[in-house]
């Protein structure tokens, strides 16, 4: 494979074996210009004037400050039940099943005053 330089015209080959799928540098020998080339399968496929410098970084990503939350409070521990109930509050049941019963025998209680208060 022959090159042409893009500094000075003068032609050189290259292997065709060492340079079947290359990407990077080639110095002339003639004038010691760089060509940054790209061989794919024996073919150029690109060829621009050459630099050994690294070409510039990206822009650094602004970081983002995440505040810190301070911790959650600790959850209150769990009042005890003792079964009598404090000063000014009802009697909680024990049960569900309780509840329910008390809730019937309340709604039993109104519809019967509701009914002495009709006749």
């Amino acid at each position: 494979m022959k090159i042409n330089c893009l500094h000075c015209g003068h032609g050189f080959r290259l292997d065709e074996y060492t340079y079947q799928d290359y990407e990077g540098i080639l110095r002339c020998g003639t004038c010691a210009g760089l060509l940054d080339v790209r061989i794919e399968e024996g073919i150029l496929k690109a060829c621009r004037p050459g630099s050994l410098t690294p070409p510039p970084a990206p822009a650094p990503q602004q970081q983002v400050q995440i505040p810190q939350h301070a911790p959650a409070p600790a959850p209150a521990p769990a009042p005890v039940h003792t079964g009598v109930p404090a000063q000014g509050q009802a009697h909680a049941p024990a049960e569900p099943e309780q509840h329910e019963a008390e809730q019937q025998l309340d709604d039993i209680m109104r519809m019967a005053d509701e009914l002495t208060d009709n006749n």
